[in-house]
């Protein structure tokens, strides 16, 4: 038998640091008076110029886990390993000192520790070798809250994202030229969700089915309708019918099935699966030829298309299929998903839940239909442990135009109600439907501890039998949330009777009002004292930066004259030089403004300098930023360059040269420079 903690014991102990293979390589630089901007690569020590550095860092380059910083930088750097032989996916966050470096140091990384809800850990291991998965911490422990994973994944670049989907799946690797969203999203659902309930074909059989595909499709090669895209054909042959389908990008797909093995392939080679994504959009041309083949159960459920022009390239010389019918499936992805699991069949022929799957991704099964599903089950009702009149209000309850809110309705629903959900009589049914957006928030994840779900799971049976139920469902809201905002030790929650709610709400409500006004007194005098101390360190800055202002022929840089005028700049050339306004005033930052003479009052570009002290003494400058409307670079306003470097020399400020010279016109520096202009 498994035994999954002795497995992360041993992982533990054989590997206690990160396996550099799999951390990321920290490029960090730096600016400096004599060398100008300095790139280091951490990993190997070596001094990069800007254009290796950039190289590095280029999208095309999958297999590098490149990443810049600057120093003093504090990023979410994340570590994943897949331990292939054990069925062990490793994930954790990782630090490393970004302080400047030395030429040639080379510096490691080490886990960082984590204080989470799941417990306090430096490393998370998920087993898979099975389902539901399950989530464990770096003493072998298990627990049950799976937002550590997402957490980390969401804080990985997606060049690693997309390094471990291919990892994880060999044969459908993601390439450059065939990037996916998709597919890199469904890493975080593969790593914490549930089995799908689908056919499960073996590679052999898989391989098999292809081969026979292919051989009598190269001996009847598929006929397109002349300049129509996104379309399928469907193809009847002995023993095997075949959809083959181009879409959209010009990408081509087959989807084979003989009554009992699938398979879904694209081009060129046909031996990969191929994602649903790509079937989206790919109508079936011909419906009518489902009934003759393997494909015969479903035919009833397809409608044939209308076949419209467009001018989505530029001419009226091509077509696109839509579907007439909104009762009716006309999508290549549509029969695929039906194929790949029974029970959508079932869905759409016994409750009608055609829009469901029409916008079902089969990754995103769990979120759809919620977890712990009877996978022996051999009836819709039984696989969701719900009875048929729940389900028909369900699946009736599904907007195509509400996609992302209202597919989770069954899910939510089980979720709430519980194991015994389809016991409940059709009133009650009907009042947990009707109430389920509330009961979706008060049961959501982001309001709840431990303690607040226990009672919430007490109260709630309670609150549903009581006739003014929607009322109710909002006073737990509200409770729930004002208990979760107390200081600690907070007081207990009581299971109180329905009446006394409003009691309960109140207590809660003053308590946390009592609190709140002494936090502010708190915050209030902690934050004048750290302004009057920041101020007194920040002296010299204040008072020497008056001599920052400077005028020529053209052009004025000058101070602004209080916060409210730097509040009106960003607002102004609609970017976020506002949110320095207090930093500003008290010498945390110096922000100038750069102005036309012509128009002093209207502003042009916004200049942040950096001042350093020294024995209380200012030593050296630097400027950290220079943005005009929606943070455009100096580049697009060349005539003001020769008056900034003039200023920046009469005050011997450091400046890189792509502050002054870049093009872009969106925060990034970009790649598009100008020429330095020569300045007398």
């Amino acid at each position: 038998m498994r035994d999954i903690t002795k497995i992360i014991k041993n992982i533990v102990a054989k590997e206690p640091t990160p396996d550099e293979r799999y951390t990321p390589k920290i490029i960090l630089h730096w600016s400096t008076k004599t060398e100008g901007q300095i790139y280091h690569d951490l990993s190997t020590g070596k001094r990069l110029s800007y254009d290796e550095s950039n190289a590095l860092l280029k999208w095309e380059n999958l297999s590098s886990l490149y990443l810049q910083y600057s120093t003093g930088a504090t990023p979410r750097l994340t570590y994943i390993k897949y331990h292939r032989k054990q069925k062990v996916m490793e994930l954790a966050y990782v630090e490393i000192p970004m302080n400047r470096a030395k030429p040639g140091e080379i510096r490691t990384f080490k886990y960082q520790y984590i204080r989470h809800w799941s417990g306090n850990t430096e490393r998370y291991f998920v087993d898979l070798s099975e389902y539901p998965r399950q989530l464990f911490l770096s003493d072998g422990s298990r627990t049950i809250i799976m937002e550590p994973v997402k957490d980390i994944l969401r804080d990985t670049s997606m060049h690693r994202r997309a390094q471990i989907y291919n990892e994880l799946f060999p044969d459908d690797k993601i390439e450059y030229a065939n990037f996916s969203w998709t597919k890199i999203d469904y890493v975080t659902k593969y790593l914490t969700y549930q089995r799908q309930l689908t056919i499960q074909t073996s590679k052999t059989a898989k391989a098999a089915l292809i081969a026979k595909g292919n051989d009598l499709l190269s001996q009847a090669p598929t006929v397109f309708p002349d300049n129509t895209l996104n379309v399928g054909i469907v193809r009847n042959f002995h023993g095997i019918s075949i959809v083959e389908a181009k879409a959209k990008w010009g990408q081509a797909m087959r989807f084979y099935y003989d009554g009992k093995n699938f398979a879904a392939a694209k081009a060129p080679n046909y031996d990969v699966s191929c994602a649903y994504s790509n079937l989206q959009d790919v109508t079936i041309y011909n419906p009518e030829d489902l009934q003759d083949g393997m494909f015969k159960k479903y035919a009833g459920l397809f409608a044939k298309p209308v076949i419209k022009q467009t001018s989505w390239r530029g001419d009226n010389n091509f077509y696109y299929c839509e579907n007439p019918e909104e009762t009716k499936f006309s999508t290549l992805k549509a029969l695929a998903i039906m194929v790949k699991n029974p029970m959508y069949e079932q869905l759409a022929k016994s409750y009608k839940g055609i829009q469901l799957i029409n916008t079902l991704d089969p990754h995103y099964q769990t979120e759809t239909f919620g977890s712990d599903l009877n996978q022996k089950a051999t009836t819709v009702d039984k696989w969701l442990g719900l009875n048929k009149y729940q389900l028909g209000r369900l699946i009736s309850a599904q907007y195509p135009n509400a996609y992302y809110t209202n597919r989770t309705k069954i899910a939510t629903f089980r979720k709430i109600v519980g194991p015994n959900a389809a016991s409940l009589d059709n009133q009650t049914t009907d009042i947990y439907i009707n109430n389920l957006k509330r009961l979706q928030d008060l049961t959501a994840y982001v309001y709840n501890t431990p303690e607040t779900i226990a009672w919430i799971n007490q109260m709630l049976p309670k609150v549903i039998k009581h006739p003014q139920v929607t009322h109710n469902i909002d006073l737990l809201l509200d409770i729930s949330r004002t208990w979760r905002s107390l200081n600690w030790p907070r007081p207990e929650l009581p299971v109180v009777a329905v009446s006394e709610l409003h009691r309960l709400h109140d207590m809660y409500t003053r308590l946390l009002n009592e609190q709140q006004q002494q936090r502010q007194a708190m915050y209030a005098e902690e934050a004048r004292q750290r302004a009057e101390r920041i101020q007194k360190e920040n002296k010299p800055k204040l008072e020497f930066r008056g001599q920052l202002e400077y005028d020529d022929d053209n052009y004025l840089i000058r101070l602004p004259k209080d916060e409210d005028e730097i509040c009106k700049e960003g607002m102004s050339l609609h970017h976020c030089v506002g949110g320095y306004a207090h930093e500003h005033s008290i010498g945390s930052t110096t922000i100038m403004f750069l102005r036309k003479k012509s128009e002093p009052d209207k502003p042009f570009y916004t200049i942040e300098v950096e001042i350093g002290v020294a024995d209380g003494k200012v030593a050296g400058l630097r400027i950290r930023q220079i943005h005009g409307f929606g943070n455009r670079w100096l580049g697009n306003d060349p005539e003001a360059i020769p008056t900034v470097v003039r200023w920046l020399r009469q005050n011997n400020i450091e400046c890189n040269e792509a502050i002054l010279t870049s093009t872009s016109t969106q925060y990034g520096m970009g790649s598009s420079f100008i020429k330095m202009p020569e300045v007398a």
